[in-house]
């Protein structure tokens, strides 16, 4: 059967604006283009336009837990990097697989300090499991409370975070004790040149 357009997509803007204070930025699931074709201009969001759109682009983390709403191939091939962290949607996402996101911003960070390309996140809507992912991201690594966190999230997507049991676990959130200062070593280093990852072994939901 082939995809269709995911409940509510059409209700969220497709993408925020650059976050305070970070290089993350925002957005809904880009769709196939056959799916684009049925929408209002203003509507759509494919993985062309999402380029045309944010120029500075480096890398996509896509937390959807499915690989059928885009190919990731396309995105490598224009020489973005793309980064898939299954995650199921409702519940609050693991702490393993936060770590992956944090790992992952924090290697893209050191491969682009000499630049200012973004990192792109979005889930289905680009809003609760890529605002919890962002916020939590910034209360642990750059020191920023909570309220604060979610505030600047929220003004740059456009949208609320709706489900409180991610506000709640990003409210109970402190600062990380682990160091600030990341030494890459030679293992790292080759962890940096491999980002692509395309595979979702965690099912097929939203």
């Amino acid at each position: 059967m082939a995809p269709a357009i995911p409940e509510r997509w059409l209700d969220y803007t497709p993408i925020g604006r650059q976050i305070e204070g970070t290089r993350f930025i925002a957005f809904k699931v880009p769709l196939k283009q056959h799916l684009n074709k049925s929408m209002l201009r203003h509507q759509r969001l494919d993985v062309n336009t999402l380029f045309e759109r944010i120029p500075k682009l480096g890398i996509i983390i896509d937390l959807t837990n499915t690989n059928r709403y885009y190919n990731p191939h396309h995105i490598c091939k224009d020489g973005i990097d793309y980064k898939k962290i299954c995650t199921p949607g409702h519940i609050t996402p693991s702490y393993c697989l936060v770590k992956e996101f944090r790992d992952c911003v924090k290697a893209f960070l050191f491969k682009n300090s000499a630049n200012d390309k973004l990192i792109g996140v979005h889930c289905t809507h680009g809003v609760n499991r890529t605002g919890y992912f962002i916020c939590s991201y910034m209360i642990s690594e750059l020191a920023i409370e909570p309220a604060e966190a979610i505030q600047r999230f929220v003004a740059a997507r456009g949208h609320e975070i709706e489900r409180s049991n991610y506000l709640n676990a990003l409210n109970r959130l402190k600062q990380s004790n682990l160091t600030r200062k990341i030494i890459y070593t030679g293992n790292n280093q080759n962890k940096l040149n491999t980002v692509c990852n395309f595979k979702c072994t965690r099912g097929n939901g939203h």
